[in-house]
């Protein structure tokens, strides 16, 4: 029988810095930092991108994706779509 291996995704903010009312608890990371931290876990199968913090540049976004090979989960994306950057966030998200 074939061992089962878990594969996880990330939620992309959580790489970075977290805040609350009293404290940071690391500096903010880049996305290519981000993007970067996420690819070196065992077993990672993509990471959760945020909206509208990791859409700033989408084609510096869509060519990170494909240089560390992460698969992209959409549940922070805001779905139906109501912007008009929207369309080229699910674009992304489909990896045409």
């Amino acid at each position: 029988m074939p061992q089962f291996v878990p594969q996880f995704a990330i939620i992309t903010s959580f790489l970075g810095a977290i805040r609350n009312r009293y404290i940071s608890y690391r500096d903010e990371r880049s996305l290519e930092g981000k993007l970067s931290l996420a690819a070196s876990v065992d077993n990672i199968a993509g990471v959760e991108l945020c909206y509208p913090q990791d859409f700033g540049d989408p084609e510096l976004l869509k060519g990170l994706l494909r240089q560390h090979q992460t698969g992209c989960f959409g549940d922070q994306l805001p779905f139906p779509p109501d912007r008009t950057m929207d369309a080229r966030l699910l674009q992304l998200a489909s990896g045409e």
